[in-house]
Order: C-alpha cells, then structure tokens, then sequence
C-alpha cells in the first residue's frame, strides 16, 4: 500500500497505506477537534472518512463546510482511529485520537505539497509514509512474490522491517522538545503495524503462489520462517488496523493448511468449514466474525445458497445484513441439477478387452471424466511416466477421485504381453487392450501415430482434447480439475 496521495476519483487502493491507529486499553471514546486554514480558498466543502465498523468499502463520511479558508469540526470517535481528509479530490491519512487537536494548513491548489501539521503524531506519520512509501505498496510485494525465492524474499522484509524500526527509534532519540515527541500509544501502534506488516507479507507468498482458493491447497514455507508466529490473538486492540485485520484472514488460510497437514481440501464447502472452525478455535470472538463475515464476502459466490444461509445466521446484525446485500444474488442461487453423462455412439464403435476377459467401450464410463494413456509395455517413455501418473491421483481428493477414471489402453500384440507389462509396471487405473500393436483397432480409431499419447473426455464423451499433456506436465491437473468442477 502506498502513500502517495492519490485522486480520489481514480483512487487505487493497492497503493493506499491506511492506517487504523492502535490505542491502549485505556484510551478513552469521546471528541477531537479537526481545524485548519486553506490559503487562496473561500467557501468550499472537504471531507472526512474513517471506519466506523469493519465493513468492506463502507465508509463513515463528514462533510466540513469551509468558509473564508478556515474550517473547524468536531468528531465524535468511539475509538482512536486513523482517517482520511479529502480536498478537492486528493487525500491524506491524519492521526485522530478523543482529546486531541489536529490542525491542517495549506494552500487550496497545491494541498499535498504545501500540507502541513501542527502535532507530531501526524508530523512523523507523513515522513514515515514517504519515506516507506515501496515497502508497503501491495504491487511492489506482488512483484517479489513472483519473481524472488522464499529466502530472498523473506530477507528483503526482514531488511526493510529492521530499517522502519530503526528509523522509528531515530527520530525519538531525535526529538527533545515536548511538542516534537510521539505519543506512547501511537509509538505502540506504529511497532505493531510494522511487525504485522512482515508477517502478514510472508504468509501472502505461499498463499498468492498456492492459488489456494482455485487449487484448496498451500504450500508450505520453510519451517524456521514460522517460529516467528505467535497464536495468541485475544487483543483485539488491534483490529482498528486494516493490515491486521488481512493478517487475521491469511493467517486462517496459512495455518488452517497447515493443521490439515498442507492437504487439498476436497471441495469449497470442506474448505471453509475447516478455515472457520480453526478460526473459531485460536481467535477471539470479534476476530471469529469478522474474518468469517470478510471471506463469505470474497467467496459467497462458490457455495451454495443453503450453506450460506446457515452461516449468515451465526454472523452478528451489521455484518450479516452487510454480506447479505452483497451476497443476495448467490442467496437466490438454485442448487444445480446432477446430469448424467450421455452414451457417445461413436464411442461404442470401438470394443476393448478388460482384465476379465469382457469387450467393453468407451461409453461405458459415461457420467466420469477419462484421463486415456495409450501405451505398450515394449515403450520406455511409456513406462517413465507411470511414477508421474501415481502422484497426479494423490493430487485429487477422495471425491473428486470418484468422478475420474486413469484409463491404459495397453496396444501390445497380445494378451501375455499386455498382462506381463502391467505385472511390472504396476500402472494405477483401469487396465484395457487393444491387441495388435500399431494395427490395433484403438491405434486406427484414434488415428495413433506415436506413444505415448493421452487423451482427455468429459463426463459426456466428449473429446477435450486428443492430445493431452502428459502426467509429468503439471498443467495436466487443472486441465482434468476443470472438467470435474
């Protein structure tokens, strides 16, 4: 998230660093006063935004009258929090806290250049959000994730978490008078959000190179990078920060995977049951509702309108009528009919030997996707991709495995030969042959000219593709995933 000021028009949040101050227990709800003198203005309105719940792009708005150049507003916070002041369409992020006086004063036409502040707290925040401005842009961490190993890239977090701690720690040093010194409870919030910001940005390259909510599983980071976590999450003191409120929901995904030992989940449904549970399990009940009402938000649209329903109904009123809104066509959403596969005819034309001794076609499996390895036990690129085969099935889940069949169509010259080649290969799937080497009738009827060859049909009998990618290819596995979803 950056902190360069942004149009308000055309604002991109990816490069918007907001803040939501962390205060101490004893931080008390009340007024503060918001003032201030814009040069060369006469009677114009600005804004004032911030969060007044954790409701996703819900806003609280206070229009400022100015008059003459100079404005003064009183706020109203049931918490400390950080918000948003917008002139003219351009914005800045201001420090507020019950008790306090936060002066502006700039020029109407050059807002962000000529800006400045009269209190420390939002004095050091300007210079901390230029000066870490690339840290905390969300494009610059995706640009690494794609580009950097784990290490290089858990090493240059580490480098940029040490230099904001550091230049945190200068600056107090630095100050000696009392107007120029930082407040205990923003120095507290600021240490936070830098530590969360390095966590958070570590379990965001194993789940963005998972794919997790297209694939339902993560990858693991190495082993020494999660000592660093802690599972105690019963403050929730921190939740006025957004970037905590994003660790809470990857920190679900990261270690929910990891509690289910880095598995694939076998549906959508299995997928966030699980997450919530374990969400259920380690956090404290306004974290538990908030990152369940913030994924059913994001996802409502892969579940059924039955499975959300029940869950709406464990949210609490604000976040449930919320979701509801957003989610109303998914509620609405009929469950889909089961089709069965259709019989193609023109797959009955071909007749294959099973192991039983029984003709039988390809029509038979109507209703399954069929993943076709035409081989021969005198083929040694055949036979090399037999231990490729075996880990693409562990890949699938119990019930997914259930809608797909591994078909070999062995094309050996005989049944001795055939029967000996899977006695020593051990191929995982259904066995069938199609006798007579290059003048079978499956090599004629699918018109073979080389093995191996693997062939992709849908549940109909359709052919997807007549020349599938191989088993050691791993695009392979969403091709399959694709015609089972």
């Amino acid at each position: 998230m950056s902190l360069l000021t942004p149009k308000i028009n055309c604002l991109k949040y990816s490069f918007f660093f907001v803040f939501a101050l962390l205060f101490s227990q004893f931080a008390l709800a009340g007024n503060m006063q918001i003032s201030g003198k814009i040069e060369n203005a006469k009677n114009e309105t600005a804004s004032l935004r911030f969060k007044k719940d954790f409701l996703i792009d819900k806003w609280h708005t206070l229009e400022i009258q100015v008059k003459n150049g100079i404005f003064s507003e009183t706020v109203e916070l049931e918490n400390p929090t950080m918000a948003q002041f917008i002139w003219r369409g351009e914005v800045v992020n201001l420090y507020l806290e019950a008790g306090q006086t936060v002066e502006l004063n700039f020029f109407a036409t050059m807002f962000t250049e000529s800006l400045k502040f009269t209190d420390a707290n939002n004095r050091f925040l300007r210079k901390f959000n230029q000066e870490f401005a690339d840290d905390f842009s969300t494009e610059k961490i995706a640009e690494l994730i794609d580009n950097e190993t784990v290490d290089s890239y858990e090493m240059a977090l580490f480098s940029a978490k040490r230099k904001q701690k550091k230049f945190l720690k200068n600056y107090q040093a630095e100050q000696t008078a009392s107007a120029d010194k930082l407040s205990d409870d923003f120095v507290k919030y600021l240490q936070k959000h830098i530590k969360y910001h390095y966590l958070n940005s570590l379990l965001k390259y194993s789940i963005k190179r998972s794919l997790v909510y297209e694939k339902l599983q993560i990858k693991s980071l190495p082993n020494i990078m999660l000592d660093v976590y802690s599972s105690d999450f019963q403050d929730d003191s921190m939740l006025s920060d957004s970037l905590f409120r994003d660790y809470l929901s990857n920190y679900m995904l990261y270690f929910a995977a990891k509690d289910f030992d880095y598995k694939r989940f076998e549906d959508f449904s299995q997928f966030t049951t699980y997450n919530l549970a374990f969400a259920k399990e380690n956090f404290s009940a306004k974290q538990y509702q908030f990152v369940s009402y913030t994924f059913f938000y994001n996802n409502c649209n892969k579940l059924t309108a039955k499975y959300l329903t029940k869950a709406f109904s464990k949210l609490s009123t604000v976040y449930k009528n919320d979701v509801s809104v957003h989610c109303r066509a998914a509620l609405k959403k009929k469950p889909a009919k089961k089709q069965k596969g259709k019989k193609n005819k023109e797959l009955q034309k071909l007749k294959l030997l099973n192991q039983k001794g029984e003709w039988v076609d390809l029509s038979d499996y109507s209703g399954k996707v069929l993943y076709i390895d035409f081989w021969a036990s005198w083929c040694g690129p055949c036979r090399r991709q037999f231990p490729f085969a075996k880990k693409l099935q562990q890949k699938f889940s119990a019930k997914q495995l259930k809608q797909i069949v591994f078909l070999y169509i062995s094309i050996d010259k005989n049944k001795q030969a055939w029967e000996r080649g899977i006695l020593q290969n051990q191929p995982e799937g259904e066995q069938l042959h199609s006798p007579g080497n290059w003048k079978s009738d499956a090599v004629k009827f699918f018109k073979i000219s080389s093995i191996p060859r693997y062939m992709l049909i849908d549940k109909n009998g359709k052919i997807i593709d007549p020349n599938a990618k191989r088993p050691s290819d791993p695009a392979i596995f969403d091709d399959i995933l694709r015609l089972i979803d």
